[in-house]
Order: C-alpha cells, then sequence, then structure tokens
C-alpha cells in the first residue's frame, strides 16, 4: 500500500466518524467508491474502531447490581472447598481478579473467575490457563490450579505481593528500577513470543512487582496462539498501550508487544504516555498517524532512542524482536564506572585478594585453548574455576541445566564448549541454535542448525528449526523448502512441520497482497489450505485475495466456508456482506450486516 493510499484510508476513517457521531453507520464500500481498492482495508479498520469504542465510555454499574462489586469489596466464598476469596483486587470487563488462600497448602493465591455477568466465558478462560500454564518462565506469573464451581471456571495463580508497575508510577517519584523492570518484562516477553503466544495487552497494570523487587508479567486473557491461527484478530486490549496495526485490525505479531512495551516504557520513566492526550478521539488518530519525533525533556537520551524505535510507525522498522529490546535496555540500565572508581576497585581487589588478581592472570588459559570462554564465565559465576567441567559430557550437562532454567546465553556458551572439544557433536549445534533462537538471534542460528543438518541429513526435526529461524527473518522461499524437505522425510508427527509451512505460506501470501499481487497470494493461501485444511483463517484470507481480484462469487464461498468454521466471528459476515453488495444481492448483504451488529462488542 502506497503512501497516498495510507493518507487517503486516514481522510476516509475521520470522514466515517464524523458521520457515525451524527448516527449514520456508512460502510466501507459506500465511501471508498472513488477507491474501490481500498474498500477492503478501510472495512478492517472500520471494524477496529467499532471493536475499541466502548472505551470512549465510562462504564455505568447500577447501584443495585449485585453483579458488579467494587475493588476492595471482602467476600466468604470458597471454590471447590479448597480456594477462600479474601478480597477483591482487581475488575475488568470480563473477569473479577481475588486475593484469595489456598486452605489446603495455606499461602496465598490470587484467583481469577468470570464476573458473574459473563459465565459464558468459561471457555475462553481455560484456554488462557492453557496458555499460560506451558509458559515457564522466571518472569512470568505462574498458574498453579484450574478448577470448575457452579459451572465457571477460575484460574489460580502465584499472588504476587508488590501490586502492580501502574501504581509504582502513580505514587511519584519515577521508581530508579523502572529501565530493570521493563528489560524484565521484554525477555519474559521473548520467551511467550518464542513459544508463539503474542500477549496482545502489554501495560503497566498487566506488570506485577514482587517482594524481590521482580517484575512479572501476567494477564495472557486476550493472547493468541500464532501456532494456530496464522494471523490475529482485533484486539480488546487497551486503548492507551495498542499499537497501530492493532487498532487498525491489521495482522498481529511480537512487534505489536515491543510497540506497546515501548508506550510502558515511556511511561515509566515520565509518568505520562508518548501522545498529547488521553481523549480517546485523540488517541486513536495520533496513534494511527504515529508518535512521531520523542521530544519530552525528562527522559534520558538512550531512553529516548528506545522508545522512539519501539514506537515507530511501520512494525519492519521496530526492535524485530524482544530481546533486542531487552538487550538495549540491559546496556541502558548498567551502572557507569567511571574510570577513578574502577581503578579503585581493582586496588581493593588487589589488597584484599593478596596476589589472588595475579594467580588469576597465571592461571587464565592461553587464547586458543578450546575452554577459554567458558573457564572465564564459570569463574565469573562459581568464582571456582576448576569446577568447569573438562569434558564435552560435562558442558552437554551444564548447557541443559541452564537451557531449561532459561539461561539461555550461559547455556550458548557451555554448547561452545562442547563443539570446541566435538566439533561433530550434532547436539550441541543443536542447542545452540535453539539458545540462539530463543534470545532473537535468527540469524546466528542458522549456521548452527545448518551444521547439524550436515551431521544427521534425515532429521525431520532439524530442518523444521531452521524453517523456522528463516521464516522468522522474512526469508520464505528458504523457509518453505526447509519445510517441504522436512514433511518428505515422513516424520513421525508431522503436524507441527505442517502448522509451520501452513504459517510460512500464509505470511509469504500477505507480501504478495501488500504488494498488490493478489493472483499470487490467492495461490500461496491454497498451498496454506493444504497443510492445514481446518483453519478459518486461511479462507478468509484467501476470500479477500478473490474480493480484490473482483472474483466476488469466488470469495463469498471462501467467507462461508470461514463462517461456518468460525460462525461467531464479526469479520467473516462484514467481507461477506461486502461480497454480495458487489453481486448486488441487497437481501443478502443487509443479513450479514445485521448479524455482524449482533456479534460485535456492545
Amino acid at each position: 500500500m502506497t503512501d497516498k493510499d495510507e493518507e487517503l484510508l486516514a481522510d476516509l476513517l475521520v470522514r466515517w466518524e464524523e458521520l457515525r457521531e451524527q448516527g449514520q453507520d456508512v460502510p466501507a464500500i459506500e465511501l471508498c467508491q472513488g477507491c474501490p481498492h481500498l474498500t477492503d482495508e478501510l472495512a478492517r479498520r472500520i471494524n477496529a474502531l467499532k471493536v475499541t469504542s466502548w472505551l470512549d465510555k465510562p462504564v455505568e454499574v447500577p447501584a443495585d447490581d449485585p453483579a458488579a462489586p467494587l475493588s476492595g469489596q471482602h467476600g466468604s466464598r470458597t471454590l471447590a472447598g479448597r480456594y477462600r476469596l479474601d478480597v477483591l483486587i482487581a475488575e475488568g470487563g470480563f473477569a473479577q481478579v481475588w486475593k484469595g488462600y489456598d486452605l489446603e497448602l495455606h499461602r496465598a493465591v490470587a484467583v481469577k473467575l468470570p464476573k458473574p455477568s459473563r459465565l459464558d466465558s468459561t471457555e475462553a478462560f481455560m484456554a488462557e490457563a492453557r496458555r499460560v500454564a506451558r509458559l515457564k518462565h522466571p518472569g512470568i506469573v505462574p498458574v498453579h490450579d484450574v478448577g470448575r464451581e457452579d459451572g465457571a471456571c477460575f484460574i489460580v495463580s502465584e499472588f504476587v505481593e508488590g501490586g502492580n508497575l501502574g501504581d509504582h508510577i502513580a505514587r511519584k517519584p519515577i521508581p530508579p528500577q523502572a529501565l530493570q523492570w521493563v528489560a524484565e518484562v521484554a525477555e519474559a516477553l521473548q520467551y511467550a513470543h518464542a513459544n508463539g503466544v503474542v500477549h496482545r495487552d502489554i501495560k503497566p497494570a498487566n506488570i506485577l512487582i514482587d517482594h524481590h523487587g521482580r517484575a512479572l508479567l501476567a494477564d495472557f486473557g486476550i493472547a493468541q496462539s500464532a501456532n494456530k491461527t496464522g494471523t490475529f484478530a482485533p484486539s480488546i486490549g487497551t486503548l492507551r498501550y495498542m499499537s497501530p496495526e492493532q487498532l487498525e485490525g491489521k495482522e498481529v505479531d511480537a512487534r505489536s508487544d515491543t510497540y506497546s512495551l515501548g508506550v510502558v516504557l515511556h511511561e515509566a520513566l515520565t509518568g505520562k504516555l508518548p501522545y498529547s492526550s488521553d481523549d480517546p478521539n485523540t488517541l486513536r488518530r495520533e496513534i494511527v498517524a504515529g508518535v512521531g519525533e520523542i521530544s519530552t525533556p525528562d527522559l534520558p537520551a538512550d531512553a529516548r532512542h528506545i522508545c522512539r524505535k519501539a514506537l515507530h510507525r511501520r512494525p519492519p522498522e521496530r526492535y524485530s524482536s524482544a530481546a533486542q529490546m531487552a538487550a538495549e535496555l540491559r546496556r541502558v540500565a548498567r551502572p557507569k564506572h567511571s574510570s577513578a572508581r574502577l581503578w579503585a576497585f581493582v586496588v581493593v581487589l588487589l589488597i584484599v585478594g593478596g596476589g589472588g588478581l595475579l594467580w588469576w592472570n597465571n592461571r587464565q588459559p592461553a587464547p586458543d585453548d578450546p575452554g577459554a570462554a567458558g573457564n572465564v564465565m564459570r569463574k565469573e559465576s562459581n568464582d571456582v574455576p576448576n569446577k568447569s567441567p573438562r569434558t564435552a559430557a560435562g558442558w552437554m550437562a551444564l548447557g541443559k541445566k541452564d537451557f531449561d532454567q532459561n539461561y539461555f546465553d550461559r547455556a550458548a556458551e557451555s554448547y561452545s564448549q562442547v563443539v570446541a572439544l566435538d566439533p561433530n557433536n550434532g547436539e550441541a549445534f543443536t542447542m545452540r541454535g535453539k539458545c540462539k533462537v530463543q534470545g532473537g538471534d535468527f540469524a546466528g542460528s542458522i549456521p548452527d542448525f545448518t551444521k547439524a543438518i550436515d551431521l544427521d541429513p534425515k532429521n525431520a526435526d532439524l530442518l523444521r528449526l531452521r524453517a523456522y529461524a528463516q521464516g522468522a527473518l522474512r526469508r520464505f522461499d528458504l523457509a518453505i523448502a526447509d519445510g517441504e524437505a522436512a514433511l518428505r522425510l515422513k516424520p513421525a508427527d508431522p503436524g507441527p512441520v505442517k502448522d509451520l509451512l501452513a504459517r510460512l505460506y500464509s505470511n509469504r501470501a500477505a507480501d504478495h497482497a501488500r504488494a498488490e499481487r493478489y493472483a499470487e497470494a490467492a495461490e500461496e493461501v491454497t498451498q496454506a489450505m493444504k497443510h492445514d485444511p481446518k483453519a478459518a483463517v486461511y479462507y478468509h484470507q484467501r476470500g479477500s485475495c478473490y474480493f480484490n481480484l473482483k472474483q466476488y462469487e469466488k470469495a463469498a464461498a471462501d467467507f462461508t466456508v470461514a463462517i461456518e468454521r468460525e460462525p461467531t466471528k464479526a469479520s467473516h459476515y462484514t467481507h461477506r456482506g461486502m461480497c454480495w453488495q458487489a453481486l448486488g444481492d441487497e437481501k443478502k448483504a443487509a443479513a450479514d450486516f445485521e448479524m455482524v451488529k449482533k456479534l460485535e462488542p456492545k
């Protein structure tokens, strides 16, 4: 899409908002009479604005409504005969979070359950519990248990005592640990992204601070797995922290989370958003237009650079991974010692150590010693150099221990020791490649996976790993070639390979569509369907391609299949209704648009 098209879309959205304020909900196809090629995109953005329109309105709760308690209310209910609800500590549109007590293990817990008016949310709660339960990371609030009570599902997680980041920002002055906290969240996000989960609601209220002063990421309630859907639907998230593509209903990926984290960083360091106003309409326009230059005077230059990059209007210009953003934050947060202070520190070491520093220099391995780097590293961590492993097997065991504890940089160092001692150890190359992927270094992982493949060319899982890394770098031709080769090897479980191939074809189709090569895009999505024939998203994507090719009957047929697979998703009906309009069948179009009104959040 050209810059001119983007400007025209912005003008059309403003026109649509003006008309809506006058009580007219004008469809996109009518607004785009002079530019029909923008109809599909405008409809998507209008739908995204409708999804978030509830943010404009204050929440009105009748005084006598027993289903809407105020935060701080005390309770006496016990769930499943085990979890006593003590104090209501948070409440949103869909759920309540209580501070509770586990009567069996005698510990405080956090219990999340749907509001009484949202007891139809059981499946959504179960989906959240499954997502979070498989994310084992020290920076993600762990789930302890999931249960059912009176037909509703509840989630029991660790109770974090230190409040949330929003509380710390509101207290003033700005906490000195703010940079460290945001870096810890970025590292947790990297782990979630590497496991196929995009959070989609990063905000201070979802960042909890524990009694050790560490930041933990919570509330994956609207997160969605890229492994199953390929793309992401418009999110109900929180307007103040939404990325432009999230607000416009475009595809959302890991870079949308880093955008939201950039907003959080700006607020954590300055106490305010990087926008001129918190009025919802003004916010929408500023988010869609892009933040532009960040000139906040009380924002340090290094932090300003991080905010500027994270908040770029175009996702490709942001950090390519949360790991990269975390590394920048760690660098900025690291204390800067003057040379005089550093020299004073060395003098103290010489005095206190009584020659220990000289002993260290004498014992340090020669540069060509394959154990040199690892020995230095373990000296820093354990302060006992001769405890470092002396065999490849010992380094493998140490690497596995660090990898299982999510210390990926340390694990990579251990695996480097293995390949130095045993250059034909394919497992070490594979694991080092996995460490690099976890750290966001996809390009660096490819030589390791390639070496492992050279050593074991019939291993389908190695080809899948390299395909994943190539896909993350948007090298879709190479990624697809690896994926198809992996499938030809007939792996015992072809499911992960097929899922990956479907996403790769879908993403390559998106590139064609952005270049308005809709016929090629439709062919790519057809390939995605061969690998994942049940996913509604691919029928929707191909239907959009056919619509842009003015093949409205084919498009309507694809949207119909998407509706059969996902009958409660409004966007399928919106786009099929546009097909009926283009075909002149106003009765069918009206029926679809009426269904959209029923399905959209009120």
